[in-house]
């Protein structure tokens, strides 16, 4: 099967439930991939090996994505107090990184919410394989892995968004910028998000309120989203856009 070039770039990283992970260089789980990816590995080992020495600057700062935050920063983030200096602090201030990190609040009641009716099932004795087959059972299992799936993706590529439409030299216009293709990728994570809250609600009205107060901050900041990124649907993302092929995650 032919490898699409780049497929890996403008994806939302779940491997396991990607529809094209098949044609993916990057995506190690199918068989006969083995040896491809040993090659891989050999070829960056060597490139390691022979790049050359660079003195170690004190000065410099790791890019955004490499500073992965503490379990402290992690849990203020959770809470909507980001207390994080560095070489984001300028993005810190946007209204689009405040935002994104107020949502985490709300997104955790409900997660949390959820986590506490399936420890509900198991306390009752009523948790059992054969609950998952049943279709409202299947698909509020599928709403948790979304939720929580997303839930760490979005601040570190809105983050990359920004400084992508920041540092670059491309027209506004410029609809196949990388800065474009990633901020589409979370546009598409916010509608995966929005159908499993409502899927939630649909089939856990007990959830009424945290589920509403999630959707409600997570429409905002969509809309802000798509403000600052007003050509970021226009982005054709190699293998997903270009063979009409959508993420299925039974919501």
């Amino acid at each position: 099967m032919r490898r699409i070039a780049g497929i890996y770039n403008y994806c939302n990283r779940w491997c396991e439930r990607c529809p094209l992970g098949h044609r993916c260089a990057v995506n190690s789980r199918h068989s006969g991939d083995e040896e491809w990816l040993d090659n891989l590995s050999k070829k960056m080992e060597d490139a390691a090996q022979n790049a050359p020495e660079e003195s170690p600057d004190p000065n410099r700062e790791a890019p955004l994505e490499e500073q992965a935050p503490s379990d402290e920063e992690w849990k203020q983030m959770m809470e909507g107090k980001p207390q994080r200096p560095g070489p984001d602090r300028n993005l810190q201030n946007h209204p689009l990184i405040k935002e994104c990190l107020r949502l985490m609040g709300p997104w955790q009641q409900l997660i949390d919410q959820v986590d506490e009716h399936w420890t509900q099932h198991v306390k009752k004795g009523e948790w059992s394989p054969s609950l998952l087959e049943k279709p409202a059972a299947i698909a509020v299992d599928n709403a948790q892995e979304v939720l929580h799936w997303y839930q760490p993706f979005f601040y570190p590529k809105i983050s990359r968004a920004l400084m992508g439409q920041q540092e670059t030299s491309a027209s506004p216009e410029d609809w196949q910028s990388d800065w474009n293709g990633t901020a589409k990728v979370v546009l598409l994570g916010v509608k995966h998000c929005q159908k499993a809250a409502e899927a939630l609600l649909f089939h856990l009205p007990q959830l009424e309120d945290p589920g509403l107060a999630f959707l409600a901050a997570l429409q905002a900041w969509e809309k802000n989203l798509q403000q600052q990124f007003p050509h970021a649907q226009c982005f054709i993302r190699p293998g997903f856009d270009t063979l009409g092929i959508e993420e299925n995650y039974g919501l």
